[in-house]
């Protein structure tokens, strides 16, 4: 069994990550000037970093007003735990559906109205 291996920020995810944990992370927020989202949560270095993280199976994202995730299915194949609670979502992110081996999706605390699909 391969041990577990967990990144608190951006900069700490390597190949060999297991764990993200961005929990109310000031790394989301777009310093991007090209960005519609400047100033405002955003993923697009998040999508960068996790490009380069395939082995992880959990991800912490709670607390840091996203609205909105890149599709992970291709990028995150092993993930198992996604935690987005306390954020902004008012649909469940559609790609999550199709995650094979995805167990547990949190999303208390968000407007969405329709059930997690785990």
């Amino acid at each position: 069994m391969a041990s577990r291996v967990v990144a608190t920020s951006l900069a700490a995810v390597t190949k060999r990550t297991t764990a993200v944990a961005l929990s109310k992370s000031e790394e989301l927020v777009c310093k991007n000037i090209m960005c519609a989202k400047l100033g405002e949560a955003c993923v697009c270095r998040l999508l960068r970093v996790l490009q380069r993280a395939p082995q992880v199976t959990e991800l912490r994202l709670d607390g840091n007003n996203l609205n909105t995730l890149p599709d992970l299915e291709d990028v995150l194949p092993d993930l198992e735990l996604i935690d987005l609670r306390h954020n902004a979502f008012t649909e469940v992110p559609d790609f999550l559906h199709r995650m094979p081996k995805l167990k547990e999706v949190l999303l208390d605390g968000n407007p969405v109205a329709d059930a997690a699909p785990r």
